[in-house]
């Protein structure tokens, strides 16, 4: 099937516009959806007719994977895929990928308008890009996805000037066979590894070696190996010496010529180990021949919450009003003389994201301004998940106990508190959910876990509150059926934290600022003591409540009626990532409630002479402990409720 005859054909709910982009696997088109209403890329399959069925089966096997692959992936310098479905257009079955339409177009459009206007890049904006491209790609490499087929057409830009790795559709898992054969080529000769054009086996760093390429490109305007045939190209590639980018580019420190050359070694082990590792030797490099104040700020930070990647029109055309008018200026001799260049304003040739990037290195810093620090990753080692086991684990038996005094004529308040132990474990789960969620790309990945543990708990919670009130003699085995209902919300919360909190993830590193959580918690510790005491003093009193709904409502006036600890927090914004401002509020909500809850506690036992609630208790330090733990546990959601809210309400704070 030709490609143009699909052109205003719809597939599900997208109807083809035009063609974007051709590749020897199909073609890209641009399409207009309809449910939601939104303009996308669609990326639609076309075997060849050459193909035998069992190619045509490969072909198609490959496709989906690129969608399984890609489904899994969530991070921000990374394309997404919204959809992936099947359809009968006259006689033939394609296949087709719904995605983002980036307005922002290629890295291969910007390398190529660099040529023509016979320009090389700045080192630093190459840094920025390098450095994207190396948080994709090792976000990837962790789930043990290599690309194959990095080159400066599959990275796109977005509006906000991130860099966006697409097309994974000739992507290798290392966990699942290969569907090419030994002696079967797939990618782009000009950015292939020696491994992958001698069609060995490959892993990740085949992938650095093509980030090499980019690079070298980059710096220099050229590939370092052509050809007229993609033969001659591979056999380059194996064979020959790379040719020395200071030959072609004669003003690049040797330093950065040094770092390109390591990544296109010819044997992998000899390369880079990481993409991380040639982005900071890179970055080193650079720092080293042009040494600023804001060295520590050498990368583009997309905006990970932004979650629809179609822009509008009118964006597109006000960034490019935007850079219109300050090129104007910059013609008309506005620019200040003797500044360097990535210290003046943008040039004509320059794009809006490269000044972004300049500017972000050499911002003008008054010397006790503080300001926010670039992300810095690690790999995640699952410390929330298997604490939260531990955790569990521990607290199983004296739940079973607390609820097996109901059945033993003990009274039901020793229940009661099995019921809220049980329940702080899922409360601990969900302040672990918003800990270890916030790094990871953004909040709406944990979202959906955080309202499955919250339901849980609730239908645990309401189902063990009315079995521990029907329990009597006549029905001991009650007690039994509770705890199994709250282990079973035990059991889920650790899963559902387990599917966040990933081994081997990249994670962002996101230290809490406590003096702000101090401050934070200090403002609202007086307000916050009243209300206990006026709500701890009154619970006594009302003795035809059942204890279970008495304390319940305890938790749910203090988690409503407290101050916000995060409109504090906000105002520390400036000096904070996303992460650790909802961290730190989260932190500053813990202090604020259990602060409070031991002032109000030794006010009753020392200035009214009695311990109120706690008093109906047998011990009552049982009570008292497991109070204080479940309100610093409703602290820290409180806390990290006020966050989210914060930067829902006002996005354009951060």
């Amino acid at each position: 099937m030709d490609v143009n005859e699909l052109l205003g054909v719809t597939l599900g709910t997208c109807t083809l516009e035009r063609i974007i982009g051709r590749g020897g696997m199909g073609a890209v088109f641009l399409a207009q959806q309809s449910r939601p209403v939104r303009t996308v890329a669609v990326k639609v399959l076309i075997p060849s007719l050459s193909y035998d069925p069992e190619e045509q089966r490969n072909f198609l096997e490959r496709f989906r994977r690129e969608a399984d692959t890609v489904a899994r992936l969530e991070h921000k310098n990374i394309l997404p895929i919204y959809e992936y479905d099947e359809a009968l257009v006259g006689n033939e079955r394609l296949a087709y990928l719904v995605m983002p339409y980036m307005r922002g177009g290629t890295l291969r459009d910007r390398i190529d308008e660099m040529k023509r206007e016979g320009r090389h890049f700045d080192l630093r904006i190459i840094v920025s890009y390098m450095s994207q491209l190396a948080d994709a790609l090792n976000y990837a490499h962790n789930f043990g996805i290599v690309h194959r087929d990095v080159k400066p057409a599959n990275l796109l830009f977005h509006l906000d000037g991130r860099l966006l790795l697409s097309d994974f559709g000739i992507v290798r898992l290392e966990t699942l066979p290969a569907l090419t054969a030994i002696g079967d080529f797939l990618g782009t000769v000009e950015y292939a590894s020696p491994e992958q054009v001698s069609t060995s086996e490959v892993d990740h760093r085949s992938d650095i070696y093509s980030m090499g390429v980019v690079l070298y490109e980059l710096l220099t305007g050229e590939v370092p190996f052509t050809g007229t045939t993609p033969f001659i190209v591979m056999n380059k590639h194996l064979s020959e010496p790379v040719p020395l980018p200071s030959q072609k580019r004669p003003d690049l420190p040797p330093a950065v010529e040094e770092v390109v050359l390591k990544a296109l070694a010819k044997r992998p082990e000899d390369r880079y180990q990481s993409a991380l590792e040639l982005a900071a030797a890179l970055r080193s490099a650079v720092l080293g021949a042009f040494p600023t104040p804001a060295s520590g700020v050498l990368r583009i930070s997309g905006n990970a919450d932004n979650s629809d990647l179609t822009v509008a029109e009118p964006v597109r055309e006000a960034v490019s009003e935007a850079v219109g008018a300050r090129q104007k200026g910059w013609e008309g001799g506005a620019s200040p003389a003797g500044r360097a260049p990535w210290q003046q304003g943008p040039r004509p040739w320059e794009w809006p994201s490269q000044h972004q990037a300049q500017e972000q290195l050499t911002p003008p810093v008054s010397p006790d301004e503080e300001t926010e620090p670039a992300p810095i990753f690690h790999e995640g080692r699952r410390l929330f998940y298997y604490s939260l086991i531990l955790i569990a684990l521990v607290a199983q038996f004296p739940i079973l106990a607390l609820l097996y005094a109901l059945s033993s004529g003990k009274g039901v308040l020793l229940a009661d508190l099995g019921v809220l132990l049980a329940t702080g474990i899922n409360l601990l789960a969900l302040a672990a959910l918003g800990f270890c969620g916030v790094t990871r790309s953004s909040l709406r990945n944990v979202r959906g876990a955080i309202y499955r543990t919250c339901a849980a708990s609730l239908v645990a919670l309401a189902g063990a509150t009315l079995l521990v009130g029907l329990a009597d003699a006549a029905a001991p085995w009650l007690p039994l059926l509770a705890y199994i209902l709250l282990l079973g919300s035990n059991i889920y919360a650790v899963r559902q934290l387990g599917q966040v909190d990933v081994a081997h993830d990249q994670v962002e590193v996101a230290p809490v600022h406590w003096r702000a959580a101090a401050e934070a918690a200090l403002t609202g510790l007086l307000p916050l003591t009243i209300i206990l005491i006026l709500t701890l003093a009154t619970s006594a009193q009302h003795l035809f409540v059942p204890h279970l709904l008495n304390m319940l409502g305890l938790l749910l006036i203090a988690l409503v009626a407290a101050p916000t600890p995060g409109a504090v927090v906000s105002i520390e914004m400036r000096r904070l990532s996303t992460a650790s401002f909802i961290r730190t509020s989260a932190c500053a909500g813990l202090f604020m409630f259990l602060a409070a809850f031991l002032f109000a506690s030794a006010w009753g036992l020392l200035v009214a002479r009695q311990s109120w609630f706690f008093a109906q208790f047998n011990p009552p330090w049982i009570a008292l402990l497991l109070w204080a733990g479940l309100l610093a546990l409703i602290g820290s959601l409180r806390g990290l409720l006020d966050a989210y809210l914060y930067l829902r309400l006002t996005p354009h704070s951060h």
